[in-house]
């Protein structure tokens, strides 16, 4: 009897301990699962950092060398930690293909004046001053000098001239060339005045009264005038030469032109100087042309000079200054 009142004794106490195991469980299992709904209603908030393309430009340097950057930024990042005596970091990343092969990427860097990239061993940097660039491999200027940014090509101007050393850069169409303009070697200039002139495709004269010396150059004045005159590219002899300001494309202007004429010639000149220049620079329209009354019936045709402006107009939009 006494055996068989410890084996029940020791059942019940087993039930009762089943029971507890199993009571507890259906609690911790309920407070979990309610745990697991809150933090399934609390949102994400974090961000992810997309990489954007903010700028994309075409440099060329020394020896027609060419670079081609694509700048861009990393967006979403979390300034709210930074502490307010820390310096700002860059965000910005730099990809650079050099004459059409060699890419790099790097990082964007703290610049006290324009745009600083390097890679992780510091060996090269690519500096980007308004639309000048500096590459630095190994702490030196080799292999890519006098770097400026040139214009995208409208469809029109395929050939580029770019003068890093001066500080500008310019396109021009197929078929026209480029000359260097010295102090007084012609007289559609000032004296003083020096630039480079792209004479028009001979093919553009042929069969018309429009002479092939005609061009539209890129003309630099010094000592520079505190306005920068269109009137400071023209020899007066004597006319009254007058100024005007005129908005194309954007871009201010100051504007004059000259007439002149003999032995059945004509010569039009239009100057657009860009007022803050330093040093002064313009963009000269030379037009010479034959008076089309005094050549026999069908023997030539009138040149079109609507549409010759229209390309002159083109180079001068294209022009980039450093």
């Amino acid at each position: 009897m006494g055996i068989y009142f410890n084996c029940m004794k020791k059942v019940i106490i087993g039930i009762i301990v089943a029971v507890l195991v199993i009571v507890f469980s259906l609690v911790y299992f309920s407070q979990s699962k309610e745990s697991l709904s809150q933090l399934e209603q609390i949102p994400n908030t974090t961000k992810q950092n997309d990489v954007r393309t903010i700028a994309e430009a075409t440099y060329y340097c020394d020896g027609d060398k060419t670079i081609q950057a694509t700048y861009q930024e990393v967006t979403g990042l979390d300034s709210s930690e930074a502490k307010p005596e820390q310096i700002p970091q860059p965000t910005g990343s730099l990809k650079l293909t050099f004459a059409g092969d060699k890419t790099v990427s790097l990082a964007q860097t703290i610049s006290a004046s324009g745009a600083r990239y390097e890679n992780k061993a510091q060996s090269l940097v690519f500096w980007s001053k308004g639309s000048g660039a500096l590459v630095l491999e190994n702490d030196q200027e080799d292999n890519y000098t006098n770097c400026i940014e040139v214009a995208k090509d409208n469809g029109t101007l395929p050939q580029v001239y770019a003068n890093g050393a001066d500080g500008y850069s310019a396109r021009y169409p197929k078929g026209y060339t480029a000359l260097t303009i010295s102090q007084g070697d012609s007289l559609a200039q000032n004296a003083t005045s020096v630039g480079v002139k792209f004479t028009i495709d001979p093919a553009v004269a042929s069969g018309t009264n429009l002479s092939s010396d005609s061009y539209v150059s890129i003309e630099k004045v010094e000592p520079v005038s505190d306005s920068c005159s269109a009137i400071d590219f023209l020899l007066a002899d004597g006319r009254d030469l007058r100024e005007s300001t005129v908005t194309a494309n954007g871009k201010e202007y100051s504007v004059a032109s000259s007439t002149d004429a003999g032995a059945g010639n004509r010569y039009e000149q239009w100057v657009y100087a860009i007022p803050g220049s330093n040093p002064c620079r313009a963009v000269r329209y030379y037009i010479h042309y034959s008076v089309f009354e005094n050549y026999p019936a069908g023997m030539v045709e009138r040149f079109d000079k609507t549409a010759l402006i229209n390309t002159f107009d083109s180079v001068r939009d294209s022009l980039i200054l450093e």
